[in-house]
């Protein structure tokens, strides 16, 4: 389980691109793909949103596949909704030794 804040997913974004991130040179070639996006609820100004995932990785020949749920807390400033909390969930009965979830943004 990945539990971020805004502030932890800008940080951790950064932190991977940078040359200095060895386990991400050279970057990996990832694809997203989201479903069943929910609005689970809306009180006050927090909205609940879930989603379910797959991501797929592809780096020095090798494919891994990252499956799991999403849970948002958004909130609306300024006409735009902002991403106040975000969690993943994998869905997996184990990560391989090699396996890297930094892509798991």
């Amino acid at each position: 389980m990945i539990s971020d804040n805004y502030e932890r997913i800008v940080q951790r974004a950064k932190r991977l691109f940078k040359r200095e991130a060895h386990v991400e040179y050279p970057h990996s070639r990832t694809r997203h793909t989201t479903s069943n996006v929910r609005i689970e609820n809306r009180e006050n100004e927090v909205i609940d949103v879930t989603c379910d995932f797959i991501t797929y990785r592809s780096k020095r020949e090798k494919l891994d596949s990252f499956i799991g749920r999403i849970d948002y807390k958004l909130v609306e400033q300024n006409g735009e909704l902002k991403i106040k909390q975000k969690r993943v969930l994998l869905d997996l009965d184990s990560l391989r030794p090699q396996g890297k979830v930094s892509i798991v943004l």
